[in-house]
């Protein structure tokens, strides 16, 4: 009898380590799948910001550089349907605090006429840093004409394209459909609209897919110096096809955003500024 006791005691004392170890393993498990996911969307997202900066920055030169040489500290000049938009080779403090150098070199089919549909200019991106961060690749530009007082863009950033951050870098394609709201007096008032159509797809820096699709329209702001003032995110990954996570800017000019990733059923939500992304 003491030896059955003695057998059904330590079968007990066994499951209990077992189910204790199965537990921490699955912490484990998800707390690794969360470091993960963290990586792989913060990329996305850095991604995408930098990339849309990018472009506010061009549409600015386009719009001004009959009135202005400078615009975010860049040099911008026109020689007939070539613009060019240049930071130098060392890093300038630009008036939001970022450091910047490279260049943009954008070719129009007529740049006269790139606000009537059917205009097109292919840009490409050469070593543009923003701290950090370099940008290269080539992106395509296609008017599709005026709806309801919006001029309508649709953006595509050719396969190829990256952005090599500090700790590796993050390749992309993008496709986003565009509006663009040039308000009623100056370009202060201007206002992008990143549609709900637009999308993109990458590989982050520690070699993780993901797509990126959005939920609600994604709005820059020029009056909040062309940060994001309104928008969500939906992130997936081939790896995580269960889990999407989100990124949500809120609303206002306050360049805050959430990261709320999804593990397993359980929800963690982080908050960031755009600032930190890059």
């Amino acid at each position: 009898m003491k030896n059955l006791k003695f057998i059904k005691n330590l079968t007990i004392c066994v499951i209990v380590v077992l189910f204790l170890n199965s537990c921490e393993k699955v912490k484990d498990d998800i707390q690794n799948s969360l470091e993960t996911k963290k990586v792989v969307f913060i990329d996305a997202a850095t991604s995408e910001m930098n990339f849309l900066f990018s472009y506010s920055i061009f549409d600015k030169a386009v719009n001004n550089v009959s009135k202005s040489l400078i615009i975010d500290s860049a040099h911008i000049r026109r020689q007939g349907d070539t613009l060019f938009i240049d930071y130098g080779t060392s890093f300038v403090t630009c008036p939001d605090g970022h450091r910047r150098k490279g260049k943009m070199t954008a070719v129009f089919s007529d740049f006269i006429n790139f606000d009537q549909a059917g205009a097109t200019a292919n840009i490409v991106i050469d070593n543009l840093y923003d701290n950090d961060y370099c940008l290269n690749g080539t992106v395509n530009i296609n008017n599709l004409g005026v709806a309801n007082n919006r001029i309508k863009y649709n953006i595509i950033a050719n396969p190829g394209t990256s952005l090599v951050t500090p700790v590796g870098t993050i390749s992309f394609v993008v496709l986003y459909n565009l509006e663009w709201d040039r308000g009623t007096s100056s370009i202060d008032d201007d206002i992008l609209y990143v549609l709900t159509s637009s999308t993109s797809t990458g590989v982050a820096s520690n070699g993780v897919d993901f797509t990126m699709s959005i939920d609600n329209q994604v709005v820059l702001d020029n009056a909040c110096q062309f940060k994001v003032t309104g928008g969500k995110l939906r992130l997936t990954s081939t790896q995580f096809p269960a889990d999407p996570s989100f990124i949500d800017f809120g609303n206002g000019c306050d360049n805050a955003l959430q990261l709320i990733i999804n593990t397993n059923g359980i929800t963690t939500t982080l908050d960031y500024t755009i600032d930190q992304l890059f």
